[in-house]
């Protein structure tokens, strides 16, 4: 009988054996230790390991006890952390839809040399680092990608609720991503599975998921197109239409289906010119103006702006557009004309006669 959750008579006398062979307390003798502070009093885990543990796997969510709990046909008596670690880990259930105790072990075979369960581990020891937790992907890594299918439509519980046969499912997401391959059902309107792995045959032999290999490429995208300032929506929505889907979120839209169109971000960039003339950018399979982004501009790349465009962009830097209104103005009156452009000046010469 134990008389805290946070320690334990059994393994206490398990790590220390002298205790019960000299018949002492395992308690008493904890707190008479010159080093407390270093004995292991319940799950391989000092005392301080045991309170932060329980703080921080509440505090974060990677310990959801109304999602525990549903993995069970009997109602839990006893503390609910202590049935995790002692009971339900071994039985490979979930402590929330954030860890898989077995994705978690087979990146990272190290935490079988500690002892310690790994949800444990991970708390104390590596929650500050890019471990892989869940589908590959580390912590932060999964927020972001729920975050992001559900905010951009790329996974719908109701469509793909009606897409199954099953019923009492937990997480929905967490269904489809664990049968993708097999059942091959699409999480959204917006995500063709078969297709997605037919145009990535390496998919199943990598033992990558289809939406989360889209995804993680895609966040990237969606994150440099919009932060480069180069994607003007009110443009895009001349081109796309003012529909539901399109005005719920135009970047989305472009990158998922108005490259597929030929619908330009922008009046400064050309979707189907940049294409016919870099052959490399369909080979790299990137959208077009993200490849301009991270490689195109960088090599000096046109992004085949019409002149107009251009004379309008630099009109109020080198005042090309003054310059030319002096030209079309004197245009009946002179024969020849000289140009001459400096860097923050225009100068002509003209040599002309009077008709």
């Amino acid at each position: 009988y134990d008389r805290s959750i946070l320690f334990s008579t059994n393994h206490y006398k398990e790590q220390y054996k002298f205790v019960e062979y000299k018949n002492r307390n395992p308690l008493v003798h904890y707190w008479k230790a010159t080093t407390p502070e270093n004995m292991l009093v319940k799950f391989y885990s000092t005392l301080s390991e045991l309170k932060t543990f329980r703080e921080k796997v509440i505090e974060t969510g990677l310990f959801d006890e109304e999602f525990y709990r549903k993995q069970f046909s009997y109602p839990i008596k006893m503390d609910i952390l202590d049935h995790y670690i002692t009971i339900g880990s071994k039985e490979n259930k979930r402590p929330s839809i954030f860890f898989d105790q077995e994705n978690y072990l087979k990146n990272n075979p190290d935490v079988l040399l500690s002892f310690k369960n790994p949800l444990i581990h991970y708390v104390l020891f590596a929650f500050n680092s890019n471990r892989k937790i869940n589908h590959d992907l580390s912590f932060s890594e999964y927020k972001e990608f729920r975050k992001f299918v559900y905010e951009k439509g790329l996974f719908n519980d109701d469509y793909y609720l009606n897409s199954i046969d099953e019923k009492d499912i937990l997480d929905p997401l967490e269904h489809y991503l664990k049968n993708s391959f097999t059942e091959k059902n699409n999480p959204s309107w917006f995500f063709n599975t078969k297709r997605y792995i037919k145009e990535h045959p390496d998919l199943e032999e990598n033992d990558k998921i289809p939406l989360i290999d889209y995804v993680m490429d895609t966040i990237d995208v969606y994150n440099t197109i919009n932060n480069s300032g180069l994607f003007d929506e009110e443009y895009y929505l001349e081109q796309a239409g003012h529909s539901f889907y399109v005005t719920n979120d135009p970047l989305m839209h472009f990158i998922t289906t108005g490259v597929r169109w030929g619908f330009d971000p922008n009046r400064t960039f050309s979707i189907n010119k940049y294409k016919e003339i870099y052959v490399d950018v369909d080979e790299s399979k990137q959208n077009p103006l993200y490849h301009y982004l991270i490689r195109g501009k960088r090599e000096l790349r046109d992004s085949f702006m019409s002149l107009n465009t251009h004379l309008q962009k630099f009109d109020s830097r080198y005042s090309i557009q003054s310059c030319l209104n002096v030209i079309n103005a004197l245009n009946n009156k002179i024969s020849i004309i000289i140009k001459y452009i400096h860097k923050f000046t225009c100068f002509y010469y003209f040599l002309f006669y009077y008709f």
